[in-house]
């Protein structure tokens, strides 16, 4: 499925969890299973949608430089076939089946798993989720057919300059740290990740105090909670060691970086960063509304003068990209 964390159409996984996350801030039911799992109902009126997301806290900040990729790779992997599921096309017609929405994305921190459908399919959604987190078969044949997609993918990034920017753009603020590293990792590392790395990665990562489940539209949330117990109780504990991050101190240097990737094409792409907020602190829905002014949609103060009064570039934007620390 899709990997996001670049610029276009990348950070949309970070933009996602960041929206979340003001989401939970109002929701009106939280709740953590006895196994851990912390969970947010929102009721939403004038739909008859509902929307379920499951975010894991570990993404491509949580490696090392041999196994950088192995959180993108195995959220691909979750979709290839279940116990009860064995088949990749059995999960994927249940869900076109009822006209589902779905998908997952990995991000430098948490890896999202969602499902948009009808509020009568609920059960569906909930059932599928945990089934794919819970019980993915991960066979060597699957993970060996994984891998070619997932250097395809590699490939399609480096070689479009308008994705590859943003990678571009995060390796020269974060240096040589996992946030300085491609999310889908490098040709060598996605071809040096065996089957017992995945195991033991999804083993310590995949469980469920690691795990939060937000499901907000037309719900009802005493049955909903019934529906979340029945599907999600049976989910791992803590127990294991999980896996953690370095935190991000400071910037890798005072002096500005410039990193220049010379390509035969007719076109330039610039990026410019500088620091913003974490997930967590009360100025990033200031930070996200100056990203919005600044570049976020046509009548903004870059769209107007690049593109409108100038001419100089048909795409142009901003946005804030945070990240936990």
């Amino acid at each position: 499925m899709k990997r996001t964390g670049s610029l276009p159409p990348a950070r949309s996984g970070g933009v996602f969890f960041a929206s979340m996350v003001i989401l939970v801030r109002i929701m009106l039911t939280q709740k953590t299973l006895s196994n851990g799992l912390e969970t947010y109902l929102k009721p939403v009126s004038g739909t008859e949608a509902v929307c379920a997301v499951v975010f894991v806290r570990v993404g491509s900040r949580y490696e090392t430089r041999r196994t950088s990729g192995i959180a993108h790779f195995v959220e691909h992997l979750m979709f290839k076939g279940t116990k009860r599921r064995p088949r990749t096309e059995m999960i994927a017609r249940e869900l076109d089946g009822v006209g589902a929405e779905y998908n997952a994305f990995t991000t430098k921190d948490h890896t999202g798993y969602y499902i948009k459908l009808a509020r009568e399919h609920l059960p569906l959604a909930l059932d599928i989720i945990s089934d794919m987190l819970t019980g993915s078969l991960l066979l060597s044949e699957e993970i060996e057919r994984e891998r070619g997609v997932i250097l395809e993918e590699v490939k399609m990034y480096e070689e479009n300059p308008l994705m590859h920017i943003g990678d571009l753009a995060e390796q020269v603020m974060y240096g040589e740290t996992p946030l300085g590293w491609c999310i889908a990792g490098t040709r060598d590392s996605v071809n040096g990740i065996t089957r017992d790395d995945i195991m033991k990665f999804v083993g310590s990562a995949y469980r469920a105090p690691a795990m939060t489940l937000a499901i907000a539209g037309a719900i009802e949330v005493e049955e909903t909670q019934k529906l979340v117990s029945k599907w999600f109780r049976g989910m791992k504990k803590g127990s294991g060691t999980f896996p953690k991050f370095v935190p991000y101190r400071t910037r890798i240097s005072k002096v500005p970086q410039v990193a220049i990737d010379r390509r035969d094409t007719t076109q330039v792409h610039i990026a410019l960063s500088t620091d913003g907020v974490p997930y967590l602190d009360r100025r990033i829905e200031a930070y996200q509304l100056l990203s919005v002014i600044l570049g976020g949609n046509m009548s903004s103060r870059l769209f107007t003068e690049v593109r409108e009064r100038r001419g100089l570039a048909y795409y142009v934007r901003a946005e804030h990209g945070a990240y936990h620390d």
